[in-house]
């Protein structure tokens, strides 16, 4: 989502447990999506919050390009929600996402 001044927010990216893992890819493909939309809409930054329990997911953003982040460093107008308690940011430099990953 757009949340202003060039910064998105990934929010609910979940996937069902009998389709996670390398064989499916599902959510590699999804973050192709995301970065196809952040290029198309001109995004400076992805901005995401996860529950610190979540760990194959802070293994995936990291694994990925994020780099976690105190919340204190989140943009005004981020969508926090009650579980959010680990930060994570992809920075995108001059308009195009790195697919090295």
């Amino acid at each position: 989502m757009d949340i202003g001044q060039g910064f998105g927010a990934l929010r609910k990216m979940f996937i069902n447990e009998q389709f996670r893992g390398k064989g499916h890819r599902i959510a590699q493909r999804l973050l192709e999506v995301l970065w196809i939309w952040a290029e198309q809409n001109k995004m400076n930054a992805i901005f995401l919050g996860t529950d610190e329990k979540l760990v194959a997911a802070h293994h995936f953003y990291e694994k990925n390009g994020f780099e976690r982040i105190e919340k204190n460093k989140l943009p005004e107008g981020f969508p926090i929600t009650k579980i959010d308690n680990v930060f994570y940011v992809y920075e995108i430099e001059g308009g195009v996402i790195s697919r090295e990953t």
